[in-house]
């Protein structure tokens, strides 16, 4: 989520939707919804985790360095295949 609830906008298109936020998606996967189910209680947790986290880095921030690392490493194994 990058702002509030608007309890007062819906959304046409969602007609189980009755309020709107706005969200920046990072990740973009189709999942049936029953993997995902979260009960209410679980879902504030995890909420309330998020807000109160003071970190602005995430994961995505890493994955630069991730996929350098993992180059580096793969020519490494393949030049000693090599000998």
């Amino acid at each position: 989520m990058v702002g509030p609830v608007n309890f007062n906008k819906s959304l046409k298109y969602w007609q189980q939707w009755i309020s709107y936020f706005p969200v920046k998606w990072h990740i973009v996967k189709d999942l049936p919804n029953s993997l995902l189910e979260v009960k209410l209680e679980q879902g504030l947790q995890v909420l309330k985790i998020f807000k109160e986290e003071s970190r602005k880095q995430c994961i995505l921030d890493d994955f630069d360095f991730c996929e350098d690392r993992q180059r580096r490493i793969q020519e490494k194994k393949a030049k000693q295949q090599q000998f």
